[in-house]
């Protein structure tokens, strides 16, 4: 018997951690029952992107945990919220997400390099006074 792939595995146990059977997420997910058995023992690496979507979405999840992403970057979790979606439509959320951030970071390294000018500035002033200016 094949060994279950990180998705199949992951599969199994969400299904399993929330008491469904494979019959029970087929009904909820809308794919087909041999498709999940075969995901869960090994027989499919995984499922299709837009099957993915419904399972983990039938099982509440992240669609990236199941896909075997161990940890997502802020915000990127949640960018798939339809099975109907396609990939490129992820992929542009994502890069919308990083785009994002990288102006909040931008952001966040002008104030930091803003407070370090005013602390250079108040730290000279002292150490200026009292000289005679030549």
């Amino acid at each position: 018997m094949p060994k279950p792939s990180v998705v199949g595995g992951r599969l199994r146990e969400l299904r399993e951690k929330r008491g469904l059977s494979v019959a029970d997420l087929a009904r909820m997910s809308g794919v087909d029952r041999n498709a999940i058995s075969m995901v869960e023992n090994g027989s499919s690496n995984a499922p299709s992107f837009p099957n993915g979507v419904r399972l983990a979405l039938a099982l509440n999840a992240d669609p990236a945990y199941l896909a075997g992403v161990d940890a997502m970057p802020l915000g990127v979790s949640g960018l798939v919220q339809s099975p109907d979606q396609s990939l490129a439509q992820v992929v542009e959320a994502l890069r919308q997400e990083v785009l994002k951030n990288t102006e909040r970071q931008d952001l966040l390294l002008e104030q930091v390099q803003g407070r370090l000018r005013a602390l250079e500035a108040t730290a000279e002033t002292p150490r200026t006074r009292g000289r005679k200016v030549g």
